[in-house]
């Protein structure tokens, strides 16, 4: 498989943060074609991608809350796949698509675009990552003994939390529940973490849900899901 070329100028709105290349975007470069999946959680007020290339041709990406527009700069037509429609682009052509509201669909997640922030984090792999909807973007911490809260605004009651590290997992962690951000109760504590964990919550009822990850030296897991049901 043909691999991109290397991008001239990528920004975003707000900030640019490298793993949106691929996670929200959705994109995979594919021998004939270009495969997009955008989407955007609330958090993110817009995504911009400019000047990508594939196979001599560049192109813009502008994910929005509501719709994504793709524009081809220059280079020979190029096929586009969107969730399994394709279009072939002209030069100067404009391609307008849904984007994806993870928080808009039907879900029994409580978790899912919740509020979210964590002691730490890598630039490229924000908080919100682990709460998106999205199994392509994730949240790694920079610092050791990182915690990641999600503040699910009023007293829910809670069954199980599911964590789901891909390759990169912990060595230990931690949850604890609180009413009121002030009052935390250690609610388990999983050693030798696995691809994806799930914890028995009991049905307690918590507003916040703290993990604490131990025993890390360098970078921490990547955790590329967090669901609370």
């Amino acid at each position: 498989m043909r691999r991109p070329e290397p991008t001239r100028s990528t920004t975003a709105t707000p900030g640019f943060l490298q793993e949106f290349l691929y996670g929200y975007s959705g994109m995979r470069w594919r021998d004939d074609r270009v495969h997009l999946d955008p989407t955007l959680p609330p958090q993110l007020t817009g995504i911009s991608l400019r000047e990508l290339s594939w196979q001599g041709r560049k192109f813009t990406m502008e994910i929005g809350p509501h719709q994504t527009t793709v524009r081809l700069l220059n280079g020979a037509a190029m096929p586009v796949e969107v969730r399994g429609q394709s279009k072939n682009l002209r030069p100067g052509q404009q391609l307008k698509v849904p984007t994806r509201r993870p928080d808009l669909a039907p879900t029994i997640d409580l978790g899912r675009c919740a509020a979210i922030s964590a002691d730490s984090s890598d630039p490229s792999s924000p908080a919100v990552a682990a709460v998106d909807g999205d199994a392509q973007t994730f949240w790694q911490a920079k610092a050791p003994d990182p915690a990641l809260t999600v503040n699910l605004e009023r007293p829910r009651r809670l069954r199980t939390l599911t964590a789901d590290w891909g390759d990169e997992r912990p060595k230990q962690f931690t949850v604890e529940l609180s009413r009121d951000g002030h009052h935390w109760t250690p609610a388990a504590t999983v050693e030798g973490g696995q691809t994806k964990d799930t914890v028995d919550l009991e049905e307690r009822t918590a507003a916040l849900v703290r993990l604490k990850i131990g025993g890390e030296d360098d970078d921490g897991p990547q955790l590329h899901s967090l669901t609370l049901r």
